[in-house]
């Protein structure tokens, strides 16, 4: 299941993005090549949803809020900032030539 914002610029985002990668037709002109593609396991269509409304949504903010300071170097709460790293570590596994660096490295200069 897909939750995304209920806006009409992100409504029209995200229904053109899920026939994109839903279609191997439309990878293969567009140049995409990315384990798990096309999706196949998204028998739902998108949901959408108010932030207040949805949890999902929050978080995915959280993130955003989160990765965009520490990228900035501007502060961040270091407990949120360890969990949310941990888990996109998973990215290094489908993408190598992505080289994140160690936590420790990163967590000396979060302020």
């Amino acid at each position: 299941m897909i939750i995304a914002e209920d806006t009409d610029r992100v409504k029209k985002l995200m229904k053109q993005s899920i026939r994109l990668f839903r279609s191997p037709t439309l990878l293969k002109a567009w140049g995409i090549d990315f384990p798990g593609l096309p999706l196949k396991r998204i028998v739902d269509t998108v949901h959408f949803a108010a932030k207040e409304d949805s949890a999902a949504l929050q978080l995915a903010d959280l993130c955003a809020f989160t990765f965009g300071r520490a990228m900035k170097d501007k502060p961040v709460p270091l407990s949120v900032f360890e969990v949310l790293y941990r888990h996109i570590k998973w990215i290094q596994d489908f993408k190598p030539d992505i080289k994140l660096p160690e936590l420790s490295e990163i967590t000396d200069t979060v302020p």
